[in-house]
């Protein structure tokens, strides 16, 4: 209990816990449920998209540094900062994988750090948490006209309310099952575009599910950023994320232990790179999680 109080405002994702009724209303929507034309994204095999295709999020990490000053993520403020002025908080922008300059990221530098402490549980905490639907994260693509090239794809992320994932002899959460919406979340709607295989959707509000003790609600990260490349056999590799507001995590802090809270506080607001102020203080972290989505459809859609 007290490693997964650490974790939670680390985590910032959870959703609301399935009873059997979800499961029910679920299983009961499967034959309703649209199909794809087709499930597998081969160029040669199907060059024409499905229009309505779903994924389910299996795998779910923080992007950690790939090596010193490189690390995945995008360019949040459209500026290529080098630390030596007040653009970034002084703080240094990162170069992507590819090159691309500008990258914020500053969240990867804090890993290392909390993983040292009582939050060194949290990539398995993340990932228990995936496994076990109730962080059950949804995305949604309609009008899907091509799997290599579509200038308009409508997607949309949100929370699934159950059942309960069936798991792969992996421990991950199985392809081709079928999920009930939440109700009670909120859509995330953007219009994304699709370049040689690899979606992208943003700069926009991503809205992620949070759960901590009795409380729900939906977090809201401000200009934040998705991508998602498509593999042959219809899963996809990716990236999500954006500027996390300082003040809501230290609003969440009352439910870290006292041992780590202090710590995490001041390691955030040291690293505080986006959005700044009147005053010229950043008011939020750039943060980045890798993902790796399966094929999923989605009841009464």
């Amino acid at each position: 209990m007290r490693a997964w109080k650490t974790a939670l405002p680390l985590l910032l994702l959870a959703a609301c816990a399935d009873d059997d009724a979800t499961r029910a209303d679920a299983d009961a929507a499967v034959d309703a449920a649209p199909l794809p034309a087709d499930a597998c994204p081969d160029a040669a095999a199907a060059p024409a998209g499905p229009g309505r295709y779903a994924l389910v999020v299996t795998e779910l990490r923080f992007a950690d540094l790939v090596a010193p000053g490189v690390a995945p993520g995008f360019d949040l403020d459209g500026l290529d900062s080098d630390g030596l002025d007040g653009t970034g908080c002084r703080h240094p922008d990162f170069e992507g994988p590819d090159g691309a300059p500008g990258i914020d990221n500053q969240l990867a530098t804090l890993m290392p750090i909390l993983r040292a402490t009582e939050a060194r549980a949290i990539d398995g905490l993340l990932q228990e948490s995936v496994n076990g639907g109730s962080i059950l994260f949804l995305v949604q693509l309609d009008g899907l006209d091509d799997w290599r090239d579509d200038d308009a794809v409508d997607l949309v992320l949100q929370s699934g309310a159950g059942p309960t994932p069936y798991l792969t002899t992996d421990g991950l959460i199985e392809s081709d099952q079928t999920f009930a919406l939440d109700p009670d979340a909120r859509p995330n709607p953007t219009t994304a575009t699709l370049v040689d295989g690899t979606l992208t959707a943003g700069p926009f509000d991503v809205l992620l599910p949070v759960s901590v003790l009795n409380a729900s609600f939906d977090l809201v990260m401000p200009i934040g950023m998705v991508q998602l490349t498509f593999n042959p056999d219809g899963s996809a590799d990716g990236l999500f994320g954006g500027a996390l507001p300082i003040s809501t995590v230290l609003d969440l802090a009352g439910s870290i232990d006292t041992s780590i809270r202090d710590l995490a506080t001041n390691l955030l607001i040291s690293r505080a790179d986006l959005l700044p102020d009147a005053d010229g203080r950043c008011t939020a972290i750039s943060a980045w999680w890798t993902v790796h989505a399966e094929r999923a459809f989605v009841a009464d859609w």
